[in-house]
């Protein structure tokens, strides 16, 4: 579950000025998808439901929604990446770092993951793979935050209301900070220890640790709220609402105190990936329009289904159809991986690899994501 990565400069360099507007589809689908309609759902559901006791009910509603929104939206990082692929490596479009990367995320990442998890399981670690989950937590708590960073400069820049430069460092600190803050938290006080009856495998941080981890967050927060403060109320600065929602609902709700309900835990995943779908289907609208400029509009709307449609098979494929039939055909020790093993390895791979495609796609250098995500 992955998660957007846009980095700061990713968003303050505007692409194209042709038919740009002050937001990705609208002020009110804005704020419902990029997390202030989440936000509301929350306290919603934190109110009106009687807390551990819809635990088992949210639990499965929020897995059958997944195969419409959390991944799909794994899926669409892979298309997005891996459309022009060899081009991309070979062709003159790119510079020579951006190549690197794409190589990098694209076939250097895949072949390590594969290499570790696959050793774990010949040489049945459990323990190995209790790690990799670990890590995949680790990166995804990084992706959240960056992709909260970049929804509040993607809004800031669409509406033309920039945040100051000591603002933006303030914001990306802070996220930072929540991101350490609760990977070690979570190695202290996980809610779910197990993914696919594999054992996370936490690190013991003491209590000095955590205080002091906890300290910087709390630091960053002020940092953050100050210079918001100060722009504001000084300089007469004018934020874009709905990005800013979206960042602090995806530091604090999101990722900081998702554990204060255990609800949360089953959702915040959902929300996330609204937000990044939101973003996706953007850059791929504009990006329908860009290449097929004097189409028709059944054109791009049916390029446009075609993305969706193959985002939801590929999402199926890669998160049950695939691992469930290696789970019935491949013959392993089950006695110590359980009975879902490539279940586990399919959901850890995704997520990670997520992660590293992410932080290619959403780049200042990457010429498509300036060409297409502003216009």
């Amino acid at each position: 579950m992955t998660d957007i990565h846009l980095s700061a400069a990713a968003v303050a360099v505007p692409g194209p000025d042709r038919g740009r507007k002050n937001h990705l589809f609208g002020p009110v689908a804005d704020f419902l998808c990029l997390g202030g309609g989440g936000f509301a759902l929350m306290a919603a559901m934190a109110l009106l439901l009687p807390g551990r006791d819809a635990v088992p009910a949210v639990a499965v509603t929020m897995m059958v929604i997944a195969n419409f929104i959390n991944h799909p939206h794994f899926a669409h990082s892979y298309q997005i990446f891996y459309r022009g692929f060899g081009e991309r490596l070979r062709g003159p479009g790119l510079s020579g770092r951006m190549r690197l990367r794409y190589a990098f995320a694209g076939i250097v990442v895949p072949a390590v993951l594969f290499a570790f998890l696959g050793g774990a399981i010949l040489f049945k670690s459990v323990a190995f793979l209790g790690y990799a989950l670990n890590f995949m937590g680790f990166v995804v708590g990084w992706h959240y935050v960056k992709q909260g960073f970049g929804i509040a400069m993607v809004d800031g820049a669409k509406s033309k209301r920039f945040y100051a430069p000591a603002t933006r460092l303030a914001m990306l600190a802070n996220g930072y900070a929540c991101w350490i803050y609760t990977w070690v938290q979570s190695n202290r006080d996980m809610v779910s220890r197990r993914l696919w009856d594999i054992e996370y495998g936490d690190i013991p941080f003491d209590d000095g640790v955590l205080y002091a981890v906890a300290g910087i967050f709390a630091a960053t927060s002020l940092w953050m709220v100050a210079r918001l403060a100060l722009d504001y109320w000084r300089d007469g600065r004018r934020f874009a609402l709905n990005g800013l929602i979206g960042y602090l609902v995806a530091l604090y709700a999101w990722m900081a105190f998702v554990q204060i309900d255990p609800l949360f835990v089953f959702i915040a995943p959902v929300l996330h990936s609204l937000q990044y779908l939101t973003v996706v289907w953007r850059f791929e609208a504009n990006r329908a329009s860009a290449t097929v400029p004097a189409g028709p509009q059944e054109s791009r709307f049916s390029r446009l289904a075609a993305f969706g449609i193959v985002g939801l098979l590929l999402g199926a494929m890669g998160f049950w159809l695939f691992p469930l039939l290696l789970d019935m055909v491949v013959p392993y020790d089950r006695a110590v991986f359980g009975s879902s093993l490539f279940l586990f390895v399919f959901w850890v791979f995704i997520n990670i690899h997520h992660y590293f495609i992410d932080n290619v796609i959403w780049r200042r250098d990457n010429p498509e994501a300036k060409a297409h995500l502003f216009s």
